[in-house]
Order: structure tokens, then sequence, then C-alpha cells
């Protein structure tokens, strides 16, 4: 009788300790959002400003899980590829993406490998169509342009525009030499491209760099546009409050030392039975 109420006493104690660690185990978790730094979970954008004067690739990055839906988007690096603007490589087979290596060499630095086939890769240009060969075939490849044209392109419209003044009016010729192209085209696109008018225009300045970050066209293309990627899950802790850990921590150190001493106590008796037999 003595046996089996000790065996009764060791169960039903084994079985209320096992529950309370259960309860504590469900009722007092608590979810904990992994942050990006902890899961280096971090997405990578290349955009690629192929100018008709200059050719840049800025790598950008932001948090994979993002905010409100949104990347928060900062910018990684930059290069500026050595030499002219893609219109300099017409009739150049090869030579643009030549010109590429060592940016696209850098780019595959900075970014980490794991990262690499998910990273994309956004071109913009002031030309309308090229050609580009990939995978052993060519290809056309149609851009869009934010300012309609390049820099190139409306100084040369204003030249041509020039030219036709002076067949109007040759008596002008000196002057017309003189005149700002470039201040016209910063006007026009200050008044049409960013929607300034004469009230905020004396207040505003063109402004090139914020800090370390380039700030162009691109930054806001890759702000647009890393909306539209999907938002990867962002890792999920469970996590205990204090007082639920430390309860937790007494009941399996008090359950294991009982069953310890429970374990000890059958052993000997059997070996004084054994003996008391023999």
């Amino acid at each position: 009788m003595d046996n089996q109420f000790v065996k009764f006493v060791v169960s039903a104690t084994l079985f209320l300790f096992g529950m309370v660690s259960i309860l504590l185990l469900t009722v007092s978790i608590h979810e904990i959002r992994e942050p990006p730094e902890y899961t280096l979970r971090t997405s990578y954008g290349i955009v690629l400003d192929a100018g008709s004067s200059h050719i840049a690739l800025y790598i950008y990055r932001w948090p994979a899980d993002k905010l409100n839906g949104t990347g928060v988007v900062t910018q990684h690096s930059e290069c500026h590829v050595k030499g002219g603007g893609i219109s300099s490589y017409a009739g150049q087979q090869g030579a643009a993406g030549h010109s590429l290596e060592a940016c696209l060499k850098k780019a595959k630095r900075d970014i980490p490998p794991d990262r690499h086939h998910c990273t994309p890769v956004y071109l913009g240009a002031t030309l309308n169509r090229m050609t580009l060969r990939l995978y052993g075939q060519e290809n056309s490849l149609y851009t869009h342009s934010y300012l309609c044209y390049g820099k190139e392109e409306t100084l040369c419209q204003i030249l041509a525009y020039l030219v036709e003044m002076t067949k109007k009016a040759p008596d002008l010729k000196k002057y017309l030499k003189d005149y700002c192209a470039v201040a016209v085209y910063i006007q026009v696109l200050m008044f049409r491209g960013y929607n300034f008018d004469e009230r905020f225009f004396p207040k505003r300045f063109s402004m090139l760099q914020a800090g370390e970050a380039s700030v162009g066209w691109a930054l806001g293309y890759i702000l647009s546009v890393s909306s539209l990627l999907p938002e990867e899950p962002v890792g999920i802790r469970k996590g205990l409050c204090p007082a639920a850990w430390i309860g937790l921590l007494i009941l399996l150190t008090v359950l294991f030392t009982a069953t310890f001493c429970y374990i000890a106590l059958l052993v000997i008796r059997r070996e004084r039975r054994n003996e008391g037999v023999s």
C-alpha cells in the first residue's frame, strides 16, 4: 500500500509540474520580430544611369521586411564609369558592356553573395532605343526618359534653334553665341520638370549630394520601385517574460531533482531487497 501511495504521489507531482510548465510556455509567451540587422535580410537594388554624357551605377539597400509596405532606402555605394556616355559607344559592339565591368565587379563585392540572385537591376537612359547583345543574340531594349531629353540633346536643339534664328536675323549673330544654353536647360528643368514656379524658384537650388549619398532621379526611381517588390517574411522568435522564465527554471530544476532522487531510491530499495533474499 505504501509503495502504491508513493507511486501515486510521484506520478501526480510529475503530472502537475508538467502541466504548470506547459502553461508557462504557452500563456506567458511573446512573439518577437527579429530586426533586419540580426537576420541579415537586406534587399539590394541596382540602378544604371546611362546618360548621354556619363554612366553611373548606384547600389541601394533597404530592410527586406519594409516599413508600412515601403522600403526604407539608403544608398549603399556608387560607381562612375570611366569614359563618355552611352552615346559615345555608338557603333562599337560590346564596348558599353566592357566599360561596365569594373563597376559590376564592385557591385558583386558590395552585395552579399546570397543576395545576388534576388537583386534587381534597373536601367535608365536618355536614348529611346538601344541594342544589346545578350546570350549570343541581339536584343532591342526600349527605355523611358524621365526628362524626355538629356542635356546633350537639349543643347543640340537649342543650337539648331539658334542657327535658324541667325538666318532670320544675321545681324544678331555676335550676340546669339553668348547665350547660356545650360541656364536655359536648368530653368526648363526647374519649371517643367520639378514644377517650381516664380514664388519658390529663388528659394530653391539644385543639390547633387546629401551627406555621402547622391541625390538624383536614380534615388527617386528606386524609392518608387522598392514598394513594388515583394516583401520578405520577418523571422519570429518566441520569448518568455522574466518571471515565467524563472518559474519554469525552478520547476524544471525541482522536477529533475525529484526524478533523480526517486530513481536513486528505487535502485537502493532493489539492492537491499536482493541482499535480503540472498
